[in-house]
């Protein structure tokens, strides 16, 4: 508790403040509940962080501008969904979203049936109708929800920070610019500002592999022992598919230096992911084989190209899932670099009436995911390899390794698949900050970034005015 003397709060009050004026602003009286409920769900990780052995004022910082930004966001959408364009009891919806509210519906009325929308995984419809079962039918408070999990995701990447960083110092440092490059990027704030699914996926992802690490070190094994079913069984019902990504985790913390005291908390690991895939496969209209089947195996009639926006993409990599897997392997560079330019080449023409809110404005932020990405990607260039230590690089080729995994399988056309692993990717962008940051011999290698930086937001700029310049090269 002594560390709670003498804080700085600056940034929590301005982020109360923000937050309590846009929520009154908008929403009038109706916006003192949810400006409650905002509060809560900053103020249970504010106090876990301030409470642990890990914090520091920047990550506390990171913390509230994530708040800050998710609350705004969150209550634009929401003031568009239910006042501009529809109301509480009938909230304009899209895509995901839509089918999400529709299905809660139906399992809270108990009408679920052949009408219904099909969704793969019926786990965020459950958990909508369980606020239904609450008497709480306003959508605003399971998203709020979301901004709870997003901020107790960045808690779990502090805490790996440590796991994986021998010195406490660096620890300490990695971890607060972690945070940090987390809370600038939009593609992952962005998800808590609607009604989605991806915050649990985020959460749990971050929460499995940091409850590994706890117990591959004999760290509160019984808690971390708790939370990693809690991750699995989350990832079972909302997103069954991660599971097999989550094994590239699980190799980089088991498989290195395994001594005979880590065999069975090890083999306990292994059986809970396992079980976790079989409870989940269970549990969804996607068999096992059936999903590896339709993303592997060339001839399936499924393409992730959609709209005008994507047909130079479309055209620049041709009948994607026509190509054998040899194919589509050497493919792999070019669809990767593809999802991680995507956010402006695809996105910055203006979005039609009805469009949330944070959509629009998101995808006009992106250059600040390029900012976020560009020490992730200089870790890959610069400090590859034993430079931060073993655990850090195969925790850095796990996730590396996972991000390709949806540029192999929608050829890089969905970027928001890939962002659920990109939290992983901060603590290496935050150990090159580190380097830069804490030695004057690193900092020449500060223009080199600078310069990569400039080269992909001039590029990704010109292209997202001029989309169609890639027939060019088509041609």
């Amino acid at each position: 508790m002594k560390q709670l003397r003498g804080a700085n709060f600056v940034d929590v009050i301005i982020a109360i403040i923000v937050v309590a004026s846009l929520s009154l602003g908008l929403l009038g009286a109706k916006g003192i509940p949810v400006c409650l409920s905002l509060l809560l769900a900053y103020a249970i990780p504010l106090v876990i962080f301030r409470l642990s052995a890990y914090y520091s004022k920047l990550g506390q910082l990171a913390m509230s501008f994530a708040f800050v930004a998710m609350s705004v966001f969150l209550l634009l959408n929401y003031w568009q969904f239910t006042v501009q364009l529809g109301t509480v009891d009938a909230p304009y919806l899209l895509y995901d979203a839509q089918s999400f509210y529709i299905l809660s519906h139906d399992v809270y009325n108990q009408t679920y049936g052949a009408h219904s929308p099909l969704v793969p995984y019926m786990g965020y419809p459950i958990f909508l109708s369980w606020w239904l079962q609450c008497g709480v039918f306003d959508i605003v408070y399971p998203t709020v929800f979301n901004v709870f999990l997003l901020l107790c995701a960045m808690l779990f990447i502090a805490r790996i920070c440590y796991f994986v960083i021998e010195n406490w110092d660096d620890a300490k440092r990695v971890s607060s610019y972690a945070m940090a490059l987390m809370a600038l990027i939009p593609g992952i704030m962005g998800t808590a500002t609607l009604l989605s699914k991806e915050p649990f996926v985020i959460f749990a992802l971050t929460a499995c592999v940091c409850a590994m690490y706890a117990i591959r070190q004999h760290y509160k094994t019984g808690l971390y022992a708790v939370v990693l079913v809690i991750g699995l069984l989350i990832l079972a019902y909302i997103r069954t598919t991660y599971l097999y990504v989550l094994l590239l985790f699980f190799a980089s913390v088991w498989f290195y230096k395994v001594r005979r005291g880590d065999i069975l908390p090890m083999v306990f690991n292994c059986c809970a992911i396992l079980a976790a895939i079989y409870l989940g496969s269970m549990h969804s209209w996607w068999q096992d084989s059936a999903f590896v089947e339709r993303y592997v195996s060339p001839g399936q009639n499924i393409t992730f190209f959609c709209g005008d926006s994507q047909e130079p993409l479309q055209r620049l990599i041709g009948p994607y899932h026509l190509y054998p897997l040899w194919f589509r392997l050497i493919l792999l560079p070019v669809t990767m670099a593809v999802q991680f330019i995507i956010p402006f080449p695809f996105l910055t023409s203006e979005s039609p009436l009805g469009q949330p809110l944070s959509m629009v404005y998101y995808h006009r932020m992106s250059y600040l995911w390029y900012l976020s990405a560009i020490p992730m990607l200089g870790y890959f260039l610069f400090y590859w390899w034993r430079k931060g230590g073993a655990k850090l690089s195969l925790l850095a080729f796990a996730a590396a390794a996972a991000y390709c995994v949806p540029a192999f399988m929608t050829a890089g056309s969905v970027s928001r698949y890939a962002f659920c692993f990109v939290p992983f990717l901060t603590i290496v962008g935050g150990y090159v900050v580190s380097r830069l940051l804490e030695n004057r011999e690193e900092l020449k290698r500060l223009g080199i970034f600078a310069l990569i930086y400039v080269i992909i937001i001039t590029a990704a700029l010109y292209i997202g005015a001029h989309p169609y310049v890639l027939f060019a090269f088509i041609r």
